[in-house]
């Protein structure tokens, strides 16, 4: 079984597919990760569907981490027992 990356094309922009025959699919294909498609991403012209996912994962860790400090912040500090 070979493997395959999904990718789609960056918005307005239209992507032929290595053999020429067609265009990538404007809401995601599978391909394999061949040089002329690790090209076409490092371009800026195909999205990796996958890596898109990642990062936006990271994005709503991220704020989801920010948010947790700031509800942390706006919470009274305790006070210390005097002896």
């Amino acid at each position: 079984m070979t493997k395959k990356i999904e990718v789609r094309p960056a918005e307005g922009v239209k992507v032929r597919t290595e053999d020429g025959r067609g265009h990538i699919d404007p809401r995601g294909e599978a391909v394999p990760p061949t040089t002329y498609y690790r090209r076409r991403i490092a371009a800026g012209d195909l999205i990796d569907v996958a890596e898109e996912r990642a990062a936006a994962d990271r994005r709503a860790a991220a704020a989801d981490t920010d948010a947790k400090v700031a509800a942390d912040a706006k919470k009274p500090a305790a006070k210390k027992k005097s002896d």
